[in-house]
């Protein structure tokens, strides 16, 4: 039988340590649904960006993420090579390429985010407005909270 936490603070530490099988949960649940797709999970995050904020360079997909700069590097490759994203040149920089979008990826992320989308709606029944409209802000406060006290490795 699982201890009740005796003060806000512990509640709030118990609901910190959910977050870890919370992810794992979610991962298998979106790999689940994923199918036979063709796309794995973290292709789908890159299209994911890539479909809400349009062309993207990797350090800018990198840092919009926040993984890895060589697990990005290995979804656009696997991406690029299943024909979701191209490159485009940038202008600015010639070797820092823009990646975008196919049509095959546009409608694959298209058509992942709307079945998501209405899985979600059950899971949404289960809150109230509020309870939606508080957790979204604790999570953004959190997210801010701990990547703010992270020290940056020195080289």
């Amino acid at each position: 039988m699982e201890n009740k936490p005796n003060s806000h603070t512990e509640k709030l530490y118990r609901a910190i340590q959910l977050t870890r099988p919370l992810l794992r949960h979610i991962s298998a649940y979106v790999e689940q649904e994923l199918g036979d797709s063709g796309v794995t999970v973290g292709q789908r995050a890159v299209l994911e960006v890539l479909y809400t904020d349009g062309a993207m360079t990797a350090p800018q997909l990198t840092q919009k993420l926040e993984l890895k700069r060589q697990f990005v590097a290995r979804m656009l490759a696997e991406a690029t090579d299943a024909g979701l994203v191209t490159q485009q040149a940038n202008p600015e920089h010639a070797r820092a390429h823009f990646h975008v979008l196919t049509d095959a990826g546009h409608g694959a992320i298209a058509r992942i985010r709307d079945h998501e989308m209405q899985k979600l709606l059950e899971l949404e029944a289960l809150f109230t407005v509020e309870e939606i409209e508080t957790h979204y802000r604790v999570q953004q406060v959190m997210n801010r909270w701990f990547a703010d006290r992270l020290t940056t490795p020195k080289p």
